[in-house]
């Protein structure tokens, strides 16, 4: 059999601490098949013990619920000459070990192993049977259901299985989305109303009467916002949930930590009220800004004459970017849970299995790098779509102010602007959340199975 060295070289993965050479095993073949799969959900399947790791049997239950085919045999080094990759039980330097073989290179003469703790290795007929004293193998090959699944939905099924749940809220943020865009939509249709009619037709009482149905479609459009973001910051809240439970079930198995150290009450105490408070006044200020920009480019459209009017304006609009931009610069620090991280830290700190064994100097400067990156992506992104915005809504009132072009034109545009600027900006701060606290955990993770192996 031909060995493909660059899809094996892709999918080895190195075991993190002493005991998960099993896990690392099966997410090396997994992958070397084309299944993604988290570290987390294989080592949390292959049900590790701190002290003796998984057994042979653990890691075969693990690769079925991957909707894998296995089988447990015993065989020869001749037999996998012509094998497909084959998960083999050694002896290592610390007792019982796992590894994978590849096959076997006509050429070099030797089996390409692969061992979790030292590498990719070429060994010989005669080395190899020193390591592999039992002769016991686990064959595991893909069903289509796992081809199937590596192919189309792979990639997402941890993410959507953190999502899971709350359908009917997802579906609620989503319809209250729309009647943003709609109430957004109506403010437009309501200042072409008064630049075009009702102004040039000096009417005062209907002046009055729809700039008071302007201020109550800008404050439906605020009490939309803040509801939807409470929806959504309590969907998050039970995702973070989920995520911490699941990495608990995972690393409690390496540390033996007592169970309230990712204490779900815990968390979602800490979580809720901060986040639905701060997410709720986050999305009322990139709308402000909106909204200010919208009332200043319209009455700096209905005073053109006057260039001492238009400068005073712009200086009012470049002082209102300035404070928006600023409260969302310090809302966005605050809503990054750097604090919480920095408490499991000191949880940790406090049992005596760790004591010695935990680089908190490195933990600190990964975390807040990773933050920081974090941040100025929001902050950018968030600019970038306040600036469609501003364009479409400068265009808009240019155009309507001049009459040179119907509504109906530009509709579609500046729904569609709408629909990038609002939409993407709120997307991405969720996504940017969860993945905040994922990466974070994954990297406590990582540095505490180094550490403490």
């Amino acid at each position: 059999m031909s060995l493909n060295y660059w899809k094996i070289y892709k999918s080895f993965a190195k075991q993190q601490s002493l005991n998960d050479c099993g896990p690392a095993c099966l997410q090396s073949l997994v992958s070397y098949y084309g299944v993604a799969v988290h570290p987390l959900e294989i080592a949390d399947l292959c049900q590790i013990r701190r002290d003796s790791g998984c057994t042979l049997f653990d890691i075969k239950q693990a690769a079925i619920l991957l909707n894998f085919n296995t089988s447990a045999c015993r065989l020869e080094t001749y037999d996998l000459r012509e094998h497909e990759p084959v998960l083999l039980h050694t002896q290592g330097s610390a007792g019982n070990h796992f590894a994978v073989c590849y096959g076997y290179s006509v050429f070099l003469k030797k089996f390409l192993i692969g061992d979790p703790a030292k590498g990719l290795l070429l060994l010989n007929d005669t080395q190899l049977q020193d390591i592999w004293v039992s002769r016991a193998a686990l064959i595991i090959n893909p069903c289509k259901v796992s081809i199937y699944h590596a192919t189309a939905v792979g990639k997402w099924r941890w993410l959507l299985r953190l999502l899971g749940g709350g359908t009917a809220l997802w579906l609620l943020s989503v319809i209250l989305g729309l009647a943003l865009t709609f109430t957004s939509l109506g403010i437009m249709i309501n200042f072409q109303t008064l630049a075009d009619k009702i102004h040039r037709a000096a009417r005062f009482e209907t002046y009055l009467l729809y700039m008071f149905l302007m201020a109550v479609m800008i404050a439906g459009r605020y009490w939309l916002s803040v509801t939807r973001q409470s929806i959504l910051a309590e969907l998050l809240n039970d995702a973070n949930a989920r995520l911490l439970d699941s990495f608990a079930g995972a690393f409690k198995k390496f540390t033996a930590a007592s169970s309230h150290f990712f204490s779900r009450q815990d968390i979602v105490t800490r979580f809720h009220d901060i986040s639905k408070l701060l997410s709720g006044l986050q999305s009322v200020f990139p709308q402000l800004l909106n909204d200010a920009l919208l009332i200043i480019i319209f009455f700096a459209g209905l005073c053109y004459y006057s260039f001492i009017t238009a400068l005073v304006l712009c200086t009012g609009m470049l002082v209102a970017i300035s404070l928006a931009v600023k409260a969302e610069w310090i809302l966005s620090e605050k809503r990054l849970n750097v604090s919480f991280l920095y408490k499991q830290v000191e949880n940790v700190i406090q049992f005596e299995a760790f004591q010695g064994h935990l680089n908190l100097t490195e933990l600190n400067h990964a975390i807040l790098n990773y933050h920081q990156l974090s941040r100025k992506f929001a902050l950018r992104l968030e600019m970038l779509c306040g600036g469609f915005l501003f364009i479409a809504a400068a265009n808009l009132s240019y155009e309507c102010m001049n009459n040179t072009i119907t509504l109906a034109t530009l509709m579609p545009a500046f729904m569609l602007t709408l629909a990038v600027s609002a939409t993407t900006q709120k997307i991405y701060q969720h996504i940017l959340q969860l993945r905040d606290h994922t990466d974070a955990l994954n990297r406590l993770y990582g540095l505490m199975g180094k550490e403490h192996g």
